[in-house]
């Protein structure tokens, strides 16, 4: 079971950035993930990125349908992915090392 104490980070990220507005905020999921990076600093980023990683391997297998029910329902998310390919291009993009900032 995925309870929000769990994946405490990963719930935060969902109920923060993939809010019940998402569409009319930011225009899908993909670029709210893009704002969430652009605001998180790397402690964040990395936690949360832990979270999905650790998310990833308990639901290894899951339908889509499965793995939505878990992120809309007891991780809070408000978005729910149309297909593997956006879900895998979500992942993809959280998974991405930080960007490297000019010194």
């Amino acid at each position: 079971m995925a309870a929000p104490r769990k994946f405490a980070a990963l719930s935060e990220f969902l109920r923060g950035y993939l809010h019940q507005d998402v569409t009319a905020e930011y225009g899908s999921a993909e670029k709210a993930l893009r704002s969430f990076r652009a605001d998180a600093d790397s402690t964040q980023l990395h936690r949360v990125q832990a979270d999905w990683r650790k998310f990833q391997h308990e639901h290894q297998g899951k339908t889509l349908a499965e793995t939505n029910a878990v992120l809309t329902g007891e991780l809070g998310s408000s978005w729910a992915f149309a297909g593997d390919g956006e879900l895998h291009r979500f992942s993809e993009l959280l998974l991405q090392p930080p960007a490297r900032t000019k010194e």
